[in-house]
């Protein structure tokens, strides 16, 4: 639950790894609850930045819904999974 923009691939940047994945969406949230970006693919991947400039080293919260092509659904009891990625660079 850790990556660095600056080291080594693969841990330079966050993205969803899975197989069978029909469908998904995680969004990434700030500590103030703003939305930083939204990924919808497994070729999709958050590099610590937003809008081109680069976030500060911090906790963000995502959530992520989906649904895997044998019917099954990611999430939790309130219709998402949640977790946290910490950056640091």
């Amino acid at each position: 639950n850790i990556f660095s923009p600056t080291a080594a691939p693969p841990n330079n940047k966050f993205y969803v790894i899975g197989y069978g994945i029909d469908w998904f969406k995680l969004v990434i949230y700030n500590r103030w609850g703003e939305k930083i970006t939204e990924l919808n693919s497994v070729d999709d991947t958050w590099n610590g930045e937003k809008n081109g400039k680069e976030m500060s080293p911090q906790v963000f919260v995502y959530y992520i819904e989906g649904e895997f092509r044998d019917g099954s659904v990611i999430m939790n009891q309130h219709g998402k999974d949640k977790g946290n990625i910490t950056l640091v660079r």
